[in-house]
């Protein structure tokens, strides 16, 4: 019969058993053995964090808002502080999540002081907040926990316990009891915040004024087209020259000039609105457009 910790290094190797199956198996074992900070880490892997949560549950995406009328469009400005998030879900939960395949991108809403905080440097509009985040994300979670395990599983035979079956001989307690640092976790300890550090979102930088540049930044001005509008002193204005330099863009030779120009006097329009975070995010990009030379 195998041992409970071999069978716990094989199944860690078999990507076709669940994470939650494996981290069952390692809380039997650590309790055997009396790991205790081991089996905390699994209780909260198998149920869920309530405040803090290891490192590699921080996830890293893009913030989003949906004001009930467009959809979810993507929030511009300088987001950083807001661009990742832990994730406290259950093992379990994660893997439902992502057992239907055909999910690529997944969303957390914030909620609370952090989406007051959000809307206010958005400029106070009522909206909804959420950091979207791509499949690899939360694959990535998986991952690391499966990773963990092995490494501990490998450590533990390493020290000698391996185990007879579903039991561990005195000797092999004794071990465990004797050094419990030398085995556990490789980075559970590495606890943060719900919200981790800044993370830097990059944005289009040229030097000069350039139409695939154009054509990268327009799209988004037309996602968050209706914020804007509102923001400058004629929103009719706005988006009739919004609707002007898409037209001119999808046109077989854009004449450069005439986009540069409609896009300067975009800008000159959101000028007077540069404390909003949505109009300073639009701003950062036209002026990295039209090589201004002001950075992102």
């Amino acid at each position: 019969m195998n041992s409970l910790i071999e069978e716990i290094q094989r199944e860690a190797l078999d990507l076709t058993i669940p994470v939650s199956t494996l981290l069952r198996k390692v809380r039997l074992a650590a309790a055997k053995l009396k790991l205790d900070t081991v089996e905390e880490w699994v209780t909260n892997e198998l149920s869920g964090y309530e405040e803090t949560v290891p490192a590699y549950r921080i996830l890293r995406g893009t913030v989003r808002y949906n004001n009930g009328y467009t959809g979810w469009q993507m929030l511009l400005g300088d987001t950083s502080s807001f661009s990742q998030k832990g994730n406290g879900q259950s093992i379990s939960q994660i893997e439902s999540m992502l057992e239907p395949t055909g999910n690529q991108t997944f969303h957390i809403p914030f909620s609370g002081k952090l989406a007051e905080m959000i809307g206010k440097a958005a400029g106070g509009g009522q909206a909804s907040y959420a950091l979207f985040i791509d499949r690899a994300q939360l694959s990535g979670v998986l991952s690391a926990v499966r990773n963990l395990v092995l490494d501990w599983a490998i450590n533990l035979e390493k020290a000698g316990i391996k185990g007879d079956g579903m039991s561990f001989s005195e000797r092999e307690k004794k071990i465990a009891e004797s050094s419990p640092s030398s085995i556990t976790i490789g980075t559970i300890n590495s606890l943060v915040g719900s919200i981790g550090s800044h993370n830097s979102v990059g944005s289009i930088t040229i030097g000069s004024f350039s139409i695939d540049a154009a054509r990268s930044v327009v799209p988004q001005l037309r996602g968050n087209a209706a914020a804007l509008a509102k923001l400058t002193a004629d929103p009719a204005g706005f988006s009739e020259r919004l609707q002007k330099v898409e037209q001119e863009l999808m046109s077989s030779k854009p004449d450069p000039s005439s986009v540069k120009a409609t896009l300067t006097d975009i800008r000159a329009a959101l000028s007077g609105a540069a404390g909003n975070l949505i109009a300073s995010g639009a701003l950062t990009l036209l002026n990295n457009v039209l090589g201004t030379g002001v950075p992102a």
